[in-house]
């Protein structure tokens, strides 16, 4: 509860969490958009959430981690 999105985007990726995280606020600037992805968020949505917004964010975040892991999987293989 002490932490805003931004601040717990940043300890995640410091202690090597790599996943791809979605940030839900309820800011419409767009200067916190980009210091999100900055941060390391891979997609931002502004509240209210919009739910067909959100399934298609969430179905691409799947789909980006499975490519994720599918190239390191075939960059060890050539190495």
């Amino acid at each position: 509860p002490q932490l805003s999105g931004l601040e717990l985007i940043q300890q995640l990726r410091e202690a090597g969490v790599v996943v791809p995280i979605i940030l839900v606020t309820v800011s419409h600037d767009v200067d916190t958009a980009v210091k999100a992805i900055e941060a390391g968020a891979y997609d931002f949505l502004v509240k209210p959430i919009h739910f067909p917004q959100l399934l298609i964010c969430v179905q691409r975040a799947f789909q980006y981690n499975l490519l994720n892991n599918e190239n390191k999987t075939l960059k060890t293989a050539i190495e």
